[in-house]
């Protein structure tokens, strides 16, 4: 996937919080990596789909780490001015040699360009 481009990433995960008042505060976000990865389009939202324009479609590949070892789908990332819902989350156990256990995750994200 190195032919994709390299780009700096922000991983959050939601968390709940509140206002002053006690108040739920929605889209309440928390940074949980931020790391050098590479994307790659994989989608381009062309074309209109069920409820509307389809989402940009991209698939990221990061190196494992600590930190992004319980991404889910709840969580979310944000790439170039962009912020992608994660849809999808693989690790990948490419052999060069030596262990090769977690050593990337590739994780699928879509955005809606329009909502930019």
């Amino acid at each position: 996937m190195h032919d994709g481009r390299e780009c700096r990433l922000t991983f959050e995960r939601p968390v709940l919080s509140t206002d002053g008042l006690g108040t739920p505060v929605p889209n309440s976000w928390q940074p949980i990596a931020r790391v050098w990865g590479w994307r790659a389009q994989i989608g381009d939202g062309a074309g209109p789909g069920p409820g509307g324009p389809r989402a940009m479609t991209v698939r990221f590949r990061v190196r494992w780490r600590r930190s992004l070892a319980g991404l889910t789908l709840a969580d979310q990332v944000h790439c170039e001015g962009l912020t992608y819902a994660i849809v999808g989350v693989k690790e990948l156990d490419l052999y060069n040699g030596r262990d090769s256990r977690r050593q990337w995750l590739d994780v699928t994200a879509a955005a809606n360009p329009d909502a930019v």
